[in-house]
C-alpha cells in the first residue's frame, strides 16, 4: 500500500514538473511578444511625438494668420469640447462630434464652403470630409481588405466594413464573426494575426478596429 501511494505521489510530481514546465514555454512564449509589441509600441510614439511637433509648428505659423476674434472664438469652442475637437467633419449625415444628424441642406452649406456652420448641437464647427482630407477607401482596397481578412481560418463573415483614407494612412474599422465557443485568448490571436496581414499590405501605421461576434446559430 505504501508502495502505490509512493508511486502516486511521484506520478503527480512528474505531472507538475510537466505542467511547471509548459508554464515556463508558454511565459517565455508571451514574454517575447510582448517585448516585440513593446518595441512596436516605441516606434510609433516615437513616430507620433516628431509628427506632434511637426503640427504644433504647423498650427503656430496658421495662428499668426487668422484674425484674433476669430481664434479666440475657435479656442473657446475647443475648450468647451469634451474630446478637445473644435472642427470635426460630417460622418453618414451627422456631426462627427455630437453625432446628431444633420439635416441636408445645412450638408450642403458645409459642402459649399461659403461660411462658417456651428453645429446647433454641441457648438463645433463643421466641414466636409473632403476639407477634412478623409475620404472613403475605393473598392478594390475594400475588396483587398476582405480578402486578406477571410485568410484567417476561424473569420466566416465580414460586415459593417468602414473605411477612411487618412492622407497616405488608411484607417479601417470592421465586424468579424468568430465560433462562440473560442477562448478570448485565441479570439486575439486570430485578431492579430489579421492586424498583421493588413499592416503588412497597407503599411504599419494602418489604424485598425476590429469588433468580434460569434457566428449566429
Amino acid at each position: 500500500l505504501c508502495n502505490k501511494k509512493i508511486r502516486e505521489a511521484m506520478a503527480k510530481v512528474e505531472d507538475k514538473k510537466n505542467e511547471l514546465e509548459q508554464t515556463r514555454q508558454l511565459i517565455e512564449e508571451r514574454s517575447s511578444v510582448l517585448n516585440e509589441k513593446k518595441g512596436e509600441l516605441d516606434e510609433i510614439m516615437q513616430e507620433t511625438r516628431e509628427e506632434e511637433e511637426k503640427l504644433k509648428g504647423r498650427a503656430d505659423e496658421l495662428e499668426a494668420k487668422i484674425e484674433p476674434r476669430l481664434l479666440s472664438s475657435f479656442m473657446r469652442i475647443r475648450k468647451n469640447a469634451h474630446n478637445g475637437l473644435g472642427i470635426v467633419y460630417v460622418q453618414r449625415g451627422a456631426c462627427g462630434g455630437c453625432f446628431n444628424k444633420i439635416p441636408p441642406q445645412r450638408q450642403l452649406d458645409i459642402k459649399m464652403h461659403k461660411k462658417i456652420i456651428v453645429c446647433e448641437y454641441c457648438g463645433r464647427i463643421i466641414i466636409d470630409s473632403e476639407l477634412a482630407g478623409v475620404k472613403p477607401a475605393t473598392a478594390e482596397t475594400e475588396d483587398k481588405i476582405r480578402r486578406i481578412t477571410l485568410q484567417e481560418a476561424e473569420v466566416s463573415d465580414i460586415h459593417n466594413l468602414r473605411t477612411r483614407k487618412l492622407g497616405n494612412r488608411i484607417a479601417i474599422e470592421m465586424h468579424l464573426r468568430m465560433p462562440g465557443e473560442s477562448s478570448l485568448e485565441e479570439a486575439h490571436a486570430h485578431c492579430s494575426n489579421v492586424e498583421h496581414r493588413l499592416r503588412k499590405e497597407f503599411g504599419p501605421e494602418t489604424h485598425i478596429m476590429i469588433h468580434l461576434e460569434p457566428v449566429k446559430k
